[in-house]
């Protein structure tokens, strides 16, 4: 069997050894004893012209230690303009250690070559890639630039979405005092509502750590969803007064929520001041709520051509768009009428508003939702549960998913794909043993035999 130049060089230690003594004793080497010494650490003749034309220092470097063949290509690299500058010595000196016996081919010292023309690009070693995946890098100046990388662990793949219409009639809906407790019910179990463009980006950055998003939603644009006072605030005793008088004294609460119109009748019902709505728009956006498409004339879906499915959602966001203040960009979800999907869905799945894409749609009714970004969840037929109080004493007793999060600052190079972040995540940390959500991608456990594969 050939043995490696690891195993050769230990048996040669010792006769180096001696020779070194002996050459120091005469002071020092020779330019042939050095030829002699680098040929008998099996340096091709060729490099070792190369070595004896540095300087003493790095002449002494490589004297230091055997030949490693599998470095030939990166040796010939680094000394191919007859030159071995000192960062191109730091660079073997670091190969050395993070490499160790690898066969480094034509590619990998062609990126290590350029890799000493970035700023800072001792930084690599320190989270460095396999071999394998460097051709996959782009070498930019800003590559190692370093950023703070937040993962949120999956304990459920479950947010519960609240959907209310009247919040003022017991019998048919809910009431004041009704709405007031369930807030109180879901705050005391760590919930914190979430907007309905985060839900739908799997963006939990707003969510307080160790705290559960809930989304709620109102529908149809009733007048106990939101009046307001002469003086231009919330009437407390409407849902959007409730909901910011709770979140003054519970701010982990929060008070997100979303408004799902439609424009065949008045908006929150001010029939006696037919404008207002305009204003109320811009009051909930401006103030963290926001506005969902309920289409412009509430009308089902189920028959619906694509063409006409398109016209009705093209009809609502022109009617925001003759609102000056109003941004369209924060009203991309709906909520299909009567909870009723077309039966081609094609027009709802491309739909797009002047390139703005439609983030998804909630049906009515069915339970707990999967996270949007899921790989199971289907992101234009999301569930809501209604927003009666056994649904809350439902929900406060279910397990849905809650932020935990873990920071990391990573290099550029780390964090410029799913697939090197997945890397980074596998190779320093042990966090693959739960699903994971990073910068809005879902990244799904790996099971115990790719573990044990991978190790």
């Amino acid at each position: 069997m050939k043995k490696t130049s690891r195993a050769l060089w230990i048996r040669k230690l010792p006769a180096v050894i001696v020779l070194s003594i002996v050459l120091l004793m005469l002071g020092g080497y020779t330019a042939l004893d050095r030829l002699a010494g680098l040929n008998y650490l099996g340096y091709p003749e060729s490099l070792s012209t190369a070595i004896l034309h540095q300087n003493n220092d790095i002449i002494l470097y490589f004297l230091d230690r055997p030949f490693e063949p599998s470095y030939e290509k990166l040796y010939s690299k680094t000394l191919e303009d007859g030159a071995l500058k000192e960062e191109e010595l730091t660079l073997l000196t670091r190969l050395y250690h993070t490499y160790p016996h690898t066969f480094i081919d034509q590619n990998s010292a062609d990126f290590f070559s350029q890799l000493l023309k970035i700023p800072d690009w001792e930084i690599f070693f320190n989270y460095p890639l396999p071999l394998s995946l460097l051709d996959k890098l782009a070498l930019e100046a800003n590559m190692m630039e370093l950023s703070e990388e937040e993962v949120c662990l999956v304990n459920s793949p479950h947010i519960p979405v609240l959907m209310y219409h009247k919040l003022d009639n017991s019998k048919q809906w809910i009431d004041e005092k009704s709405f007031i407790w369930q807030l109180e019910q879901l705050n005391k179990a760590d919930f914190s509502t979430i907007r309905a463009d985060a839900f739908m980006k799997g963006d939990f950055s707003a969510i307080p750590e160790g705290r559960k998003p809930i989304l709620l939603t109102f529908d149809d644009g009733r007048r106990s969803q939101f009046q307001l006072l002469e003086n231009g605030k919330a009437d407390p005793k409407s849902g959007v007064g409730m909901m910011e008088s709770f979140a003054e004294k519970y701010p982990a609460f929060g008070k997100n929520a979303v408004f799902y119109l439609y424009f065949t009748v008045i908006p929150f019902e001010n029939i006696h001041d037919p404008t207002q709505w305009k204003t109320k728009i811009t009051y909930l956006q401006e103030n963290g709520f926001e506005i969902g498409n309920h289409t412009f004339d509430h009308q089902i879906l189920t028959k619906f051509k694509p063409e006409l499915v398109k016209k009705t959602l093209d009809q609502f966001y022109q009617v925001l768009e003759s609102l000056p203040a109003c941004k369209i960009e924060d009203a991309m979800t709906l909520c299909y009428p009567g909870g009723e999907i077309p039966m081609d869905r094609s027009g709802i799945e491309q739909y797009c508003y002047k390139e703005k894409p439609l983030l998804g749609a909630f049906t009515a009714w069915g339970g707990r939702s999967l996270i949007p970004i899921h790989p199971k969840a289907d992101k234009y037929n999301l569930p809501r549960y209604d927003g009666n109080d056994e649904h809350v004493k439902q929900i406060v007793q279910k397990e849905f998913f809650r932020k935990k999060s873990y920071t990391f600052m990573l290099p550029r190079f780390y964090t410029s794909s799913l697939d090197s972040m997945k890397l980074f995540l596998k190779e320093h940390t042990s966090l693959l043993q739960h699903d994971l959500i990073w910068k809005g991608n879902w990244i799904n456990r790996m099971d115990e035999a790719q573990r044990t594969e991978d190790k």
